[in-house]
């Protein structure tokens, strides 16, 4: 296995954080998009398969 240096070890744990942060955003938006599909008592939609069933 290839030893990395320290300043690639950095740049990992760079994009660990910032892939780390998009996805709690991802998240948080997602949950607030929730949240406003709650408020307007959209109905939720059945997910109907290839073959037909839900």
């Amino acid at each position: 296995m290839e030893k990395l240096t320290l300043e690639e070890l950095k740049v990992l744990e760079s994009m660990r954080k910032s892939l780390r942060e998009l996805q709690k955003k991802d998240l948080e938006e997602v949950i607030d998009f929730s949240e406003e599909l709650k408020k307007r008592n959209i109905p939720k939609v059945k997910i109907i398969t290839r073959n037909g069933k839900e």
